[in-house]
């Protein structure tokens, strides 16, 4: 999946979602829940690894 169709999935800047996977910000607890169910992990999994 492109960082614009995950943005797109999650209604987001694709810039927003680019910081969070570059580290220069973090995505809130919502966003948290939003990215685990598309990838289909824990909120713990996209925490640590």
């Amino acid at each position: 999946m492109t960082q614009k169709q995950v943005a797109d999935k999650l209604r987001v800047v694709e810039s927003c979602y680019a910081n969070w996977e570059q580290g220069r910000t973090e995505p809130n607890i919502e966003m948290l829940r939003k990215l685990g169910e598309i990838f289909q992990v824990t909120i713990d999994e996209i925490i640590n690894g």
